[in-house]
């Protein structure tokens, strides 16, 4: 009972890992991966997953206070309703096109969040860096 309460609270709840197949892409290349899900000190029911993928840029801009914003590219919702079990690991996979992404340089990055939504819980986030080569 005890440790359903703290996981609901985030301490020893479910964790997310999402691994890219590889450490950069080309433009006409689609990015892929697992979305590692584990279980943590008690089951968590996962109501579903979200990817979004977004371009960060860096720069002064005149209109704006902060030297980086970040724009969202595409968002990609996994609906994946399951039960995670106490140290259980689930492996999801995913595929989605890197066709007219910005080439990564020195201002310009992408980046993947991904978001586990656990109901009643603190949810689950990882975030990667998504190298675009030409």
């Amino acid at each position: 009972m005890f440790e359903n309460l703290l996981t609901r609270i985030g301490i020893g709840g479910v964790t997310v890992d999402t691994r890219l197949s590889d450490a950069s892409y080309r433009s006409e290349d689609s990015i892929s991966g697992v979305i590692e899900v584990t279980g943590g000190d008690s089951p968590q029911e996962v109501r579903d997953i979200k990817l979004t993928l977004y371009e960060v840029t860096s720069g002064h801009r005149k209109d704006s206070d902060f030297d980086e914003y970040q724009e969202v590219i595409q968002t990609i919702r996994l609906d994946h309703m399951m039960t995670v079990g106490e140290g259980e690991t689930v492996d999801i996979p995913f595929e989605f096109s890197a066709s007219g992404l910005a080439v990564s340089d020195e201002s310009h990055s992408i980046r993947l969040h991904t978001k586990v939504f656990l109901p009643n819980s603190i949810d689950a986030n990882d975030e990667d860096d998504i190298r675009i080569t030409e």
